[in-house]
C-alpha cells in the first residue's frame, strides 16, 4: 500500500489534538477545528457558508468578507463608493463612532475621550484637553468678562424670543455712550445724553436738531384713521387737505387726538391777519350825510373781500368815529349813531345771511347832555366761525332822527385814531 505524500507532510507538520478534534498547523494546541500557526496563501477561490453537500458562497468581484461574529459564517459584502465617511460624536457618553463608507466601525478604546473645557482668566483662553492631552489654547473674546471687536455685520434672528437687559445701572445700556442711554436706575432714556433729565422720561438733547413726530394723512376729525382706535394724548402731523366730511375737515399741520376726535394745534404761522396788521386808520372820511326828520341813513365806511382756505373763527373789529355837523344843540330829541359789520357776499354752505347786523354799537347825542361840538366813538365787534371760502364784508354807519326831530347832518371816520381788524384763526 502506497502512502500519499500530502498524508506524510500532515503528518509530520501538523499535530491532532486527540482532546478537543482540532487540527493545528504548526502548534501543538490548535484552538479551532483548524488552527494554521504561521501565513495562508489562498490560490483560487474561498468558500464561506456551505454545508456538508454544498461548497458555499465564493462572493463576487468587489465584494469584501465581513464577519458574522462568533458562532456565524462570514459574509461577502458589496462595497459602497468612496468617500463616504461620517464622524459623529455622541456627547453623553463622549465616544466618536465612525461610519466609513457605510460601515460602522467598532469603536476603539481610544474612543471613549475625556474632553475637559477650560476658560481661563482675563485673556478668555479656550483650552481642550482629549485623552489627557492639551491641545493648543485658542483666544476667544467674551463680551462679558472683556472688550470684544465685531470684525462683520451680525444678525440676530428673535423669531418669537425675546431679548432683555436687567441692568440697575444709570446708563445701564448705551450707544456711543451718549447717542443713545438707557437710565435703568430712573426708568429714563436719552438721546443725545447719558444723563437725561430726572423729570423726563424721555430726554432728547442737541443743538443742531430737533424732534420728527409722525407724518401721515388723516381723514377725518372724528376718525382715528390711519390709527385703529383714538388714543388721548396721541400726537402726529397731518399731511393731506381732506373736506370730504362737513363740519370734520383736516388740513396739514400737527394734531392731538382727545380719546374722542382730532384737534389741530395752533401756531402763530396760523393766524391770518386780514386788516388792521399795521394799525393806521384804515376808515376813510365819508361824505356829509343828511338824516331827514325822524328818519334813519345808513352809509358804507369801510369794505373788504377776503378767502378763507380752511374753517377759522374770524374776529371783526373797529373803532369807528361819530361827528354832528348841524343840529347840535337841539336838546328836545336825541340823535343816534350806530356802526355794525354786515356780509354782502356768502360762500355756499354758509348759514349766515347778508344785510345783516354783526356786532353792532351804539350810543345818543343829546345836545343838552352831550357836548355841541367834538368827534364820539363807536366800536363794533363780533366773532364768527365761518367756513372756508370768499366772503365780502361791510363796516356799515347808521345815523338816525328821533321821531319829532327835525333832522340833522354828520358824518362818519373823521377820528385821526379810526381802525379796523380782521383776523382769521383756523379751527380744523
Amino acid at each position: 500500500m502506497k502512502i500519499s505524500s500530502t498524508i506524510i507532510f500532515l503528518f509530520f507538520a501538523s499535530a491532532i489534538s486527540a482532546q478537543t478534534g482540532n487540527i493545528g498547523v504548526n502548534t501543538t494546541t490548535p484552538q479551532k477545528t483548524l488552527h494554521v500557526n504561521g501565513s495562508l496563501q489562498v490560490t483560487n477561490e474561498i468558500n464561506v457558508g456551505g454545508n456538508s453537500s454544498t461548497a458555499g458562497s465564493a462572493g463576487t468581484a468587489g465584494q469584501v468578507l465581513t464577519s458574522g461574529g462568533a458562532g456565524t459564517a462570514p459574509t461577502w459584502a458589496t462595497v459602497p463608493g468612496a468617500g463616504s465617511t461620517t464622524n459623529t460624536l455622541t456627547n453623553t457618553t463622549n465616544t466618536i463612532t465612525s461610519t466609513v463608507n457605510g460601515l460602522v466601525a467598532t469603536a476603539p478604546a481610544v474612543n471613549t475621550v475625556a474632553n475637559t473645557t477650560v476658560l481661563t482668566g482675563n485673556n478668555n483662553s479656550l483650552v481642550t484637553t482629549v485623552n489627557g492631552v492639551a491641545s493648543t489654547s485658542v483666544n476667544v473674546p467674551n463680551l462679558y468678562t472683556a472688550n470684544g471687536t465685531l470684525t462683520a455685520n451680525r444678525t440676530v434672528t428673535q423669531g418669537a424670543n425675546t431679548l432683555a437687559f436687567t441692568s440697575t445701572a444709570t446708563n445701564g445700556f448705551s450707544v456711543d455712550g451718549t447717542t443713545f442711554s438707557v437710565d435703568a436706575a430712573n426708568h429714563e432714556v436719552g438721546i443725545g445724553t447719558a444723563a437725561p433729565n430726572t423729570n423726563a422720561v424721555l430726554d432728547l438733547t442737541s443743538t443742531i436738531k430737533g424732534l420728527l413726530i409722525p407724518r401721515l394723512t388723516l381723514s377725518a376729525l372724528n376718525s382715528a384713521s390711519p390709527l385703529s382706535a383714538n388714543v388721548a394724548g396721541m400726537e402726529v402731523y397731518n399731511t393731506a387737505t381732506n373736506t370730504a366730511t362737513s363740519g370734520q375737515e383736516v388740513y396739514p399741520g400737527e394734531y392731538v387726538n382727545n380719546g374722542t376726535t382730532w384737534g389741530r394745534t395752533l401756531n402763530s404761522g396760523d393766524v391770518n391777519v386780514i386788516a388792521g396788521a399795521d394799525g393806521t386808520d384804515a376808515i376813510a372820511t365819508t361824505s356829509t350825510i343828511t338824516v331827514p326828520a325822524g328818519g334813519v341813513v345808513n352809509t358804507a365806511i369801510y369794505t373788504n373781500t377776503f378767502t378763507l382756505t380752511k374753517p377759522s373763527l374770524v374776529t371783526f373789529s373797529a373803532s369807528v368815529s361819530f361827528r354832528m355837523l348841524s343840529n347840535t344843540t337841539d336838546t328836545t330829541v336825541s340823535k343816534i349813531y350806530r356802526s355794525f359789520w354786515e356780509f354782502t357776499s356768502l360762500p355756499a354752505g354758509s348759514t349766515l345771511a347778508t344785510a345783516t347786523p354783526y356786532g353792532p354799537s351804539s350810543a345818543l347825542y343829546y345836545g343838552a347832555t352831550n357836548a355841541t361840538s367834538g368827534i364820539f366813538e363807536a366800536t363794533p365787534s363780533v366773532t364768527l366761525r365761518l367756513i372756508a371760502g370768499t366772503y365780502t364784508v361791510q363796516l356799515t354807519g347808521r345815523a338816525g332822527d328821533g321821531p319829532s326831530g327835525t333832522g340833522f347832518t354828520a358824518n362818519f371816520g373823521a377820528g385821526s385814531n379810526d381802525n379796523v381788524s380782521i383776523t382769521a384763526v383756523p379751527i380744523k
